[in-house]
């Protein structure tokens, strides 16, 4: 049965009962302001016998029709129950109410005239199959009638409808309480509506407009699909609006397209074509808009609000997308471009789009924004299985350049794939901002904490995704003009270069070149601040998985000794504090080699904390060494444990040739843990004096200068004499 014979059928049954109306004309209009005035039997078996005699095939009943008077409207209306159309044994067409409202006026003059039909109860099936052909039916029983697929066709198909004698003098034909199945083998859908609406209306210039609303049920607030054509002198046009769907309802409904379990958010659709006279169709202009759009496996990637805005040639497999917007607090973007559907909406999609500005800010962390002005990004999304393979994505602009590439696939286990991103060079701020805060948490808040400021340069990232599992990270990054912070309560290193290199859960930092300013703890910097090179230094965090991950510090500092000295009396060194020292103890100059093993967390003590130096102390000088001795060295080896200081080698003691070790114990380390805010604790005590052992050449001559008497015994010549001396503090 064809859609044309259905709607023949449908206002055979809703007009016929007309004819009737000449029979009852005078006489009743009392009666009919009481209520509705049934109509006897054989008045019904009249109208179906006049409504059969219009039918190319089949029979209608009827059971019931009665006459009533709209006093609000100033209507008669015929009122019809449980109309059926069959064919031999089949039911066609059911509709349970209809209502006919006549045009009063027209009624005194004896003309009968219809003013608008009102059909309640009707049910509608529209399915696609896998060819993707059209069909329609009554859900009657009648079976599926052929709907044409061009939009020129669905136009002559509604000129027909509007020409026919059933229609062709009404004003308004209303469809109430709409029941309508869909079904679509190609995308899976297989959805029942209720309570839809079908209207067609007319104009007083001969304009007529049909539409269809529908309300889809979701688990939120129910969503609207409505379905408009409009006719004109010049052609028609065809509306479509969707509003308030959940994408994830809409994913349940289109099972056969996976894509659209990839976001989740609240969508709304618009859209407009035009068909001529001719039955030539314009492309399909729409927008698309998102609230509150999430990305199912990135939770933290969202979006507040997105639109595009399409142009859609139906005959073409491309996809004009003339605007693309995208905002949210941490992010806004722009881009234009173009979707390929290499086999419709339910096989491979290709994206290619060209970036305008984007700007990222993330919780107004930056000192600026980062600043993109264009881009370009290559993409196709396949669904069986549901995959992304990213050709390219590069953004340039203010900020720098950065590129991502890679495959990912959505498995119903999970996310795997694998991606690279490369970064020539940014501030390195932003290459932080721009690292996804779920991924390597523990060396992404290490780098925010200790590399301030400061440019990042040849920054690549090559991850590997497996479901259950931690992505694997191979990644590196160098940088130059930075502030390293090496240990967190030294001075951090100024205009520092060098990388930072991860490895799965390895992270190492290397300093290339760096200096630190001598400041010992409550000192501020001034012009006269010296500095200690640490290029060479390194600090190898060798499992971030640990709790706590511990950290290995090798420490390079070569100056001026009396700086590196200074640096050493910060936490948890405090190297002349605990010596009960200055930083004038010796002066010349120091190769140090400190190396630090220490757990990542708050509250450490310096107890916590394992350290050692070994340095090399060249042309040094010192009077504090021994009370009021001066020793001068060509070069001296310097250790310190927290246990001891030891410094050991050949010197001249007041002039004497001296090959020797001078060593001082140090008080235990504390157990509390550091507080920078705190006061320094008041010294403690050496828990014994300083010694000096070693051997000696000397004369009798340098033994009396150094207080040395033998007595009676005349000595003379030159001898090697081995010294130990206990060191008392304060005493010569």
């Amino acid at each position: 049965m064809t859609v044309a014979r259905s709607l023949r059928h449908l206002m055979h049954i809703t007009a016929m009962p007309l004819v009737i109306l000449l029979v009852f004309v005078a006489g009743i209009a009392f009666r009919l302001t009481q209520g509705d005035l049934p109509l006897p039997n054989w008045v019904v078996d009249q109208v179906e016998a006049r409504i059969a005699r219009d039918l190319p095939a089949g029979s209608v009943s009827l059971a019931g029709v009665a006459l009533a008077f709209d006093t609000d409207a100033g209507a008669l209306r015929l009122r019809v129950r449980n109309a059926e159309l069959t064919e031999g044994d089949t039911s066609v067409l059911m509709v349970p109410r209809a209502q006919v409202a006549l045009d009063g006026t027209a009624l005194l003059t004896g003309q009968l005239r219809p003013r608008n039909i009102s059909v309640e109860g009707l049910a509608l099936e529209i399915g696609r199959d896998a060819d993707g052909r059209f069909t329609f039916g009554t859900g009657g029983g009648g079976g599926m009638s052929a709907l044409p697929t061009a939009p020129g066709a669905w136009l002559g198909l509604f000129d027909a409808a509007l020409a026919s004698p059933f229609i062709s003098d009404l004003d308004e034909l209303r469809i109430e309480g709409v029941r309508v199945r869909l079904s679509d083998a190609i995308t899976g859908l297989e959805q029942e509506i209720e309570d839809g609406t079908v209207s067609i209306n007319r104009t007083e210039d001969g304009e007529a407009a049909m539409a269809l609303l529908l309300r889809l049920p979701t688990r939120t607030a129910p969503a609207n699909l409505a379905l408009t054509l409009e006719r004109g002198p010049r052609g028609a046009a065809a509306r479509v609006s969707l509003t308030r769907v959940p994408l994830a309802h809409l994913a349940e409904l289109l099972p056969q397209v996976p894509a659209l379990t990839l976001v989740s958010g609240v969508a709304g659709v618009s859209a407009s074509m035009t068909i001529a006279d001719n039955g030539a169709a314009g492309p399909l202009r729409g927008r698309v808009e998102l609230a509150n759009g999430v990305l199912v496996d990135r939770p933290r990637l969202r979006l507040d609000r997105a639109a595009l805005a399409f142009a859609w040639d139906l005959d073409s497999d491309r996809i004009a997308l003339t605007e693309l917007t995208a905002s949210s607090d941490e992010v806004s973007a722009r881009a234009r471009g173009q979707v390929i559907l290499e086999d419709g909406v339910t096989g491979p999609i290709q994206t290619q789009l060209v970036l305008g500005e984007t700007i990222f800010d993330p919780d107004d962390l930056l000192e600026r924004r980062i600043e993109f002005s264009s881009g370009v990004i290559e993409t196709q999304l396949t669904q069986a299985p549901l995959g992304l393979r990213i050709g390219q994505a590069m953004v340039t602009g203010p900020s720098g350049t950065a590129r991502v590439s890679g495959r990912l696939a959505f498995d119903p286990d999970g996310l795997r794939g694998a991606l690279r991103a490369e970064i020539p060079r940014m501030a390195v701020r932003q290459v932080v901002a721009l690292w996804p805060p779920d991924i390597q948490v523990q060396a992404r808040r290490w780098v925010t904490n200790n590399l301030v400021g400061g440019m990042a340069q040849d920054v690549t990232a090559a991850l590997r995704i497996e479901p259950g599992q931690e992505p694997e990270t191979l990644a590196s990054m160098g940088f130059d003009q930075a502030s390293f912070r090496f240990m967190r309560f030294m001075p951090p290193a100024e205009n520092a270069a060098g990388v930072v290199q991860l490895d799965g859960q390895q992270l190492t930092a290397r300093v290339d070149r760096g200096v630190v300013p001598a400041l010992a703890p409550e000192e501020t910097r001034g012009p006269e601040t010296g500095l200690a090179d640490i290029g060479g230094s390194r600090i190898v965090i060798a499992d971030l998985t640990d709790r706590p991950p511990r950290a290995s510090v090798t420490l390079n500092a070569n100056g001026d000794l009396n700086d590196v000295l200074a640096i050493l009396d910060n936490r948890p060194f405090r190297l002349l504090e605990r010596l009960n020292q200055t930083r004038s103890l010796a002066s010349g100059r120091v190769e140090a080699l400190v190396e630090a093993n220490l757990p990542l967390r708050p509250g450490n003590a310096p107890a916590d904390i394992d350290w050692d130096v070994d340095a090399a102390l060249i042309d040094v000088t010192s009077t504090d060494l021994v009370s009021g001795r001066t020793i001068l060295s060509d070069r001296l080896r310097l250790t310190a444990t927290p246990a001891a200081v030891e410094i050991a080698g050949d010197a001249t003691f007041d002039g004497i040739p001296f090959s020797g070790r001078w060593r001082q114990a140090l008080p235990p380390r504390s157990t509390i843990p550091i507080d920078p805010t705190a006061p320094p604790p008041p010294p403690r005590g050496l828990p014994e004096p300083a010694s000096l052992s070693g051997t000696i050449r000397i004369t009798p001559e340098q033994l009396a200068d150094l207080g040395v008497s033998v007595g009676p015994v005349a000595l003379q010549g030159e001898a090697t004499a081995r010294i130990d001396l206990v060191l008392p503090r304060g005493q010569p």
